[in-house]
């Protein structure tokens, strides 16, 4: 699919999980939420979230076992495990948002994000 003054071909691709079963629960999900949207009906609400629990589940399951593959996969000799494990260690970053809600009482945390967020943007 290309899209007008792209400089490059824009292709869209399925998830690598968006398929077989799941793609099918996929539609059945939009189906049953387009039902509800139109009727409204607590039985089609009943269906729309066991829909929603069920892929839900099975995201996370697919989730699962791709981490699990990549953890077994892991290397100490080319190096693969020691990157993992670097990206572990490395410590996220505090944003000043949060430092604000941890050190000020919440009743002054009002005037101090209204100055940071002037101040900021």
């Amino acid at each position: 699919m290309l899209t007008l003054g792209a400089s490059k071909p824009v292709y869209h691709s399925e998830q690598p999980f968006a398929q077989g079963e799941l793609k099918q629960l996929f539609k059945n999900r939009n189906k049953a939420r387009k039902l509800w949207q139109y009727t409204r009906h607590p039985q089609h609400k009943t269906d729309l979230n066991r829909l929603q629990n069920i892929i839900r589940r099975k995201v996370y399951q697919y989730r699962q076992q791709a981490w699990e593959d990549n953890i077994s996969s892991l290397n100490a000799e080319d190096n693969s495990l020691w990157g993992i494990a670097k990206a572990f260690r490395k410590a996220t970053p505090i944003s000043t948002f949060e430092i604000i809600m941890r050190v000020q009482p919440p009743w002054r945390c009002c005037h101090t994000l209204a100055a940071w967020r002037q101040n900021t943007f």
